[in-house]
């Protein structure tokens, strides 16, 4: 475990939360264009993927499959409902 925690520190992570951090916090209420919206969601899946390395004891593909599958379902309709109850 504590061997695949060096992914926490990977300079790619680290800028992926630092952009995901600015833009959120600043980037979409200066700017709030599609650009925001497209950095959040890169920058997300990147970081994303690498805390599921550091994580998950398994094969990288299978976390990259499951991202992307999770991020397909949350871009649907059928996520809505899950949206909705944490928002009430």
């Amino acid at each position: 475990m504590k061997a695949r925690l060096h992914w926490l520190l990977h300079p790619v992570f680290l800028t992926c939360i630092a952009l995901l951090l600015l833009n959120d916090f600043y980037l979409k209420y200066t700017f709030h264009n599609w650009v925001t919206g497209k950095l959040s969601d890169i920058t997300g899946l990147i970081a994303l993927t690498i805390a599921g390395f550091a994580l998950f004891n398994t094969r990288k593909w299978k976390i990259v499959v499951a991202v992307a599958i999770f991020f397909c379902w949350w871009k649907s309709p059928l996520s809505e409902p899950v949206i909705s109850f944490f928002n009430d």
